[in-house]
This record gives C-alpha cells, structure tokens and sequence, in this order.
C-alpha cells in the first residue's frame, strides 16, 4: 500500500515538472520594441565598460534592456539572424535577433540601432531578443 502511493506521488510529480518545462521552454518572449530601455548608448562604449570593469558591468547591465547604435561589421543567419557590431579594441557586440532568419535586409556596413536584453560579455557583449529600431 505505502510502495503504491510513493509510485503514484512520484508519477505525479513527473507529470508536473515536465508540464512547467514544456510550459517554460515554449512561453512566448516579451517584445521588446514596445519596452523601455534601461540605457542608451553606443556599442563603443558599452564595451569599453564591460572590458575596463566587467564585474561593475554586470552590475549595471546584466538582464538590463539596452538600446545601442553602431556600425554591423557582420551579419550571421545560422539558426537566427546575429548582428556583430564594431566595439573596442578586439571585442564588439552580438545582437541575436527576434526575426526569422533571412527575412532582415543586409544590414553590413550600416549604422544601426537595436535593443535587446543585455547576458553578459564572452568575448563581446550579448545581446538577446534584439529589434531592430531604426527602420
């Protein structure tokens, strides 16, 4: 009778956590062109922020909403469309658009201005959820 219940509790309980995985890896992200953002500034310094002191960085702009502007140096569509911006010394920024890949005009060479949550620094600075804002 005990060794029944503890089976069924434990059913249960799987039932529930993969029901809030499924739930959480398919809950719909906020748009974050209606959103306002924390800060505005441009990817230079940003970066320059992150590489001088990237623990305060992480401080102020971690999970933040950011709006930069900057010149794309390169355009990635593997997966989803990702913007790299020219930055600071060897690091830039990488804005990992909502978009469906291919459907954002080339964008190589042009100033331009998005915003998206701010991760933290790899060797650039992520970007996450990003719109493009300047069209």
């Amino acid at each position: 009778m005990k060794f029944k219940r503890i089976i069924i509790a434990s059913v249960v309980l799987a039932l529930i956590g993969t029901s809030i995985s499924v739930y959480m890896y398919n809950k719909p992200r906020k748009n974050l062109s209606k959103v306002r953002a924390h800060y505005s500034l441009a990817v230079g310094n940003l970066v320059k922020e992150f590489v001088a002191n990237e623990e305060a960085a992480n401080v102020k702009y971690l999970g933040k909403v950011l709006e930069v502007r900057g010149v794309v140096i390169q355009q990635e569509s593997e997966g989803s469309t990702v913007l790299v911006f020219e930055g600071w010394d060897i690091s830039g920024l990488r804005a990992e658009l909502e978009s469906v890949p291919n459907q954002v005009a080339n964008k190589v060479g042009q100033q331009v201005t998005v915003k998206g949550k701010c991760t933290g620094m790899l060797l650039d600075v992520i970007l996450v959820e990003c719109v493009i804002i300047n069209e």
